[in-house]
């Protein structure tokens, strides 16, 4: 699969193994753009978790 993420801002932190993008974050795939505040990702399990910096939800667009 094809995934591409960017943000203003990306920190790889190798003591942890994670890497967190954050602000003006849109996520794509050939199946759906998501627009969000931050991601992190661990770099070992490929686990992630997408939020908003407030309570918000994050907006999901499916491809058509």
């Amino acid at each position: 699969l094809e995934h591409k993420v960017n943000s203003d801002n990306i920190d790889v932190l190798f003591n942890t193994s994670k890497l967190e993008a954050y602000s003006n974050l849109v996520y794509r795939n050939p199946e759906l753009n998501l627009i969000a505040d931050k991601v992190e990702i661990d770099l070992l399990t490929q686990d992630s978790k997408i939020s908003m910096f407030d309570n918000s939800q994050v907006k999901i667009i499916k491809n058509k």
